[in-house]
């Protein structure tokens, strides 16, 4: 890596130390030129040369000279030679200050750490990610593993990936069996993946989840739900009312927004009669 910024940065300032060069050696050249044309008025004062001859010579000087004055002009017209010591003092800081920054803070004998020894490494030591990878790619060889498909659904279900929630308990529940926490997040995952409107799949994995645990609050939540998305606001309103019957005492995070719907589906009824 040091030796490709050292690189990087020659490339950048190779061109502006030639051009600097190149500068240099026009003018040079251009003092050289103007030495030969007082050369020339010599000889023509001494009569060495004829006005003809002396004529030619000094056309051929003016037009060299003019070639070297336009090699002497800047490469980038109009920057000032301030900017350009700017630049390179930055070009070259640049490196100098990355490599002191990772000497400090980086981890230069650090060891290589390559995917399988990562996945490999205690669970606590890995990030969600990396635990993702490591059950999709048991999945891969081995589908049936209901453990892995229901460890993973929550997981998926947390990250916003519904769908792919709503896949994983189906193949949970396919290999495991039913249960009513898992049919109650399958057909929240569906929900959520539908854009919260509980259609007929999500609305049959809540029924079957009721049916395995009556008193189960979130298939009781979700079914009153679809009750009043389906327009049975007098349905709708039952299901609320039995369902804040069985709240707890203290009060928990779904009562709110129960007695919310509560209120809209009352609202609604009232304005239908």
């Amino acid at each position: 890596m040091a030796v490709l910024t050292a690189a990087a940065s020659l490339a950048v300032l190779a061109p502006l130390y030639r051009a600097g060069n190149a500068r240099r050696s026009a003018s040079g050249a251009a003092a050289i030129y103007r030495d030969q044309l007082d050369e020339i008025d010599r000889d023509l004062d001494r009569g060495v040369v004829a006005d003809a001859d002396a004529d030619a010579a000094r056309t051929e000087i003016a037009r060299r000279l003019i070639k070297a004055a336009g090699a002497n002009e800047p490469v980038t017209s109009g920057r000032p030679a301030e900017l350009r010591v700017a630049t390179i003092i930055g070009v070259g800081a640049i490196p100098l200050a990355a490599v002191a920054l990772y000497l400090a803070i980086g981890a230069p004998g650090a060891s290589d750490a390559p995917l399988a020894a990562r996945e490999q490494a205690p669970v606590v030591e890995q990030d969600i990610a990396m635990l993702i990878a490591r059950v999709e790619a048991r999945l891969a060889t081995a589908p049936e593993g209901g453990e892995g498909w229901a460890a993973i659904a929550p997981i998926y279900a947390r990250l916003g990936r519904h769908a792919d929630a709503a896949t994983a308990y189906a193949n949970a529940i396919r290999i495991l069996g039913a249960t009513a926490d898992r049919e109650a997040a399958l057909g929240e995952a569906l929900t959520e993946a539908n854009e919260g409107v509980v259609a007929a799949e999500a609305r049959r994995a809540f029924e079957r989840a009721r049916a395995l645990d009556p008193q189960a609050i979130r298939p009781r939540f979700f079914l009153a739900v679809a009750l009043g998305q389906n327009g049975d606001a007098p349905a709708a309103i039952a299901a609320w009312e039995r369902l804040l019957a069985d709240a707890p005492p203290e009060g928990a995070a779904w009562v709110a927004a129960a007695r919310a719907e509560l209120a809209r589906q009352q609202a609604r009824l009232g304005r239908a009669e």
